[in-house]
C-alpha cells in the first residue's frame, strides 16, 4: 500500500502535471485504500480462526508479532478476543460502505482505522501501516464526498481538507500542481 500511495503522489507531483492526472492519483489511492481493507476483510471470513474468534490470541501469542500480555488477555477473557477479532473482520469487509455512508459514520469509519492502525502499531510492529492506511484516508474522504450524496454539504470537513491541501500544495514539492474541491451546492 505504502509503495502505490507514494508511486501516485509522484506521478501526481511530476512538473508540469495536470489537474486531471492529480485527480486521478486520489481516486487511485482511494481505491487501492478500499479494496486493500475488503480484500483483507475477504480472506479473513474464509479463514476459520478468524471467523471463529481466535485468531488475535493466535496472533498476539506468537513469537513474530505477539505480545504476551495481549494473549494472555484474550485468553483470559475469550468473549474480548472474539469480539475484537470479528469487528476486525467487519470493519474490513464494511469500509468500501464509507463512500456511500454519512458523513458522520465516515468520519467514525475513519477514526476506527486510526484507531485500529495505532492497536497494531502498538502491539505487533506493524509500524508501515499506520502511515500507509490512514495517509490514504483523505484520498477516501475525497472519493467519498464525490460519491455520497451525505457528504455534498459545505461542512468543517470540506473546509479542513481544502486547508490541508492548500498548505501541500504550497510546498515547494507540490507548487507546480493545483488541486480543488469543488464549491458545494
Amino acid at each position: 500500500m505504502a509503495v502505490l500511495t507514494l508511486l501516485a503522489v509522484t506521478v501526481a507531483v511530476v512538473p508540469g502535471v495536470d489537474h486531471k492526472m492529480v485527480t486521478l492519483a486520489v481516486w487511485f489511492v482511494a481505491g487501492q485504500s478500499v479494496l486493500s481493507y475488503v480484500t483483507a476483510g475477504i480472506a479473513k471470513v474464509a479463514s476459520p480462526i478468524w471467523t471463529n474468534g481466535e485468531a488475535l490470541r493466535l496472533i498476539m501469542g506468537s513469537e513474530s508479532h505477539g505480545q504476551l500480555w495481549v494473549s494472555s488477555l484474550l485468553e483470559a477473557h475469550p468473549r474480548l478476543g472474539k469480539l475484537l477479532t470479528q469487528s476486525v473482520v467487519f470493519f474490513e469487509c464494511a469500509f468500501p460502505l464509507i463512500l456511500f455512508a454519512p458523513r458522520e459514520l465516515g468520519f467514525a469509519m475513519l477514526t476506527v482505522g486510526i484507531m485500529f492502525h495505532l492497536a497494531c502499531a502498538a502491539t505487533m510492529g506493524l509500524n508501515a501501516f499506520l502511515m500507509a492506511f490512514p495517509g490514504s484516508y483523505l484520498c477516501v474522504a475525497y472519493a467519498a464526498q464525490k460519491i455520497s450524496p451525505f457528504w455534498l454539504k459545505q461542512s468543517l470537513w470540506r473546509v479542513c481538507v481544502n486547508r490541508v491541501l492548500d498548505v501541500v500544495m504550497k510546498s515547494p514539492v507540490c507548487s507546480c500542481v493545483s488541486i480543488t474541491l469543488p464549491a458545494s451546492s
